[in-house]
């Protein structure tokens, strides 16, 4: 997973994010999400990026405590299934994952 170390930097200067975005693909975000401000709301959200052969249930997503965080499944239903339960069972406040399937969007939810 990349992206992460800034994350946790950040989190322990006790300061955080807007949200955490995680893409479960290729997101080139994650390299620079910390020098400027999301576009849309000119607030920090950080981009983890977790790669193919990352396993799930094994991320460290402690930097996620108390967090909001949006999922986005690229990879398919299953794994975006086991990273969302990877999410709360890090303690995230609020997780919504998109999974991308050939009927559309399924939305996954969690402490909304």
């Amino acid at each position: 997973m990349t992206g992460l170390e800034a994350l946790q930097a950040m989190r322990r200067t006790r300061r955080v994010p807007r949200c955490v975005w995680v893409t479960d693909g290729d997101d080139t975000r994650e390299r620079d999400w910390n020098d400027e401000p999301n576009y849309a709301d000119m607030q920090r959200h950080a981009v983890l990026s977790v790669a193919a052969n990352d396993i799930p249930e094994a991320l460290d997503f402690r930097c996620c405590i108390g967090l909001e965080v949006h999922v986005a499944g690229d990879r398919g239903e299953a794994r975006a299934r086991r990273i969302h339960a990877a999410l709360i069972d890090a303690e995230a406040k609020r997780v919504i994952t998109s999974i991308y399937t050939p009927q559309g969007i399924e939305l996954l939810t969690h402490g909304i």
